[in-house]
C-alpha cells in the first residue's frame, strides 16, 4: 500500500501520471473555473491501495467517490466506511485508506462553499457520509 500526505500539489499538467506508484491525477485545464474551488480527479490504476494521512485545512472538501469499492476514515469520532464524503473546515486529523480508489475531489474556500452549497462550513458536519 502506498502512503500519502494531503498538502498542496505542485502546479503540473492536466493529466499527471506516476508511473512509480501507479497513481493517476486529472485536473482541469487552464486552473480553476471558479474563484475558490480546486478540483482534481484521482484513480489508482496499480490497485496499490490507498493510506493517507489528513491534516486540518481552511477549506471545505467534498470527495465524489466513482468506483465500486469505500473508503475508509479514521478520526476523533470514530471509523466510518464510505464512499463520497463532505468534510467541514478543519475537521481535525484523519487517515483515509482504500482500495482501488476512483474519486473526484472538490476542495472549496469558505465563501465557495457558502456560495455553492448555500449553507454555512460550519454546519457540513465533520466527514459527513453522502451517498
Amino acid at each position: 500500500m502506498h502512503s500519502h500526505e494531503a498538502g498542496v500539489a505542485p502546479t503540473r499538467t492536466p493529466m499527471d501520471r506516476d508511473a512509480e506508484n501507479g497513481w493517476e491525477v486529472a485536473r482541469p485545464a487552464g486552473g480553476p473555473s471558479l474563484d475558490g474551488v480546486r478540483m482534481a480527479g484521482f484513480r489508482d490504476r496499480a490497485a496499490a491501495g490507498l493510506d493517507m494521512h489528513v491534516l486540518p485545512q481552511p477549506a471545505v472538501v467534498v470527495v465524489i467517490g466513482l468506483g465500486d469499492d469505500p473508503v475508509t476514515v479514521e478520526s476523533a469520532s470514530g471509523h466510518r466506511t464510505m464512499r463520497s464524503l463532505v468534510a467541514s473546515l478543519s475537521p481535525g486529523p484523519a487517515r483515509i485508506r482504500g482500495e482501488r480508489v476512483e474519486c473526484v475531489e472538490v476542495n472549496l474556500s469558505p465563501r465557495a462553499a457558502y456560495g455553492l452549497l448555500g449553507v454555512p462550513p460550519a454546519r457540513t458536519g465533520r466527514f459527513t457520509h453522502r451517498t
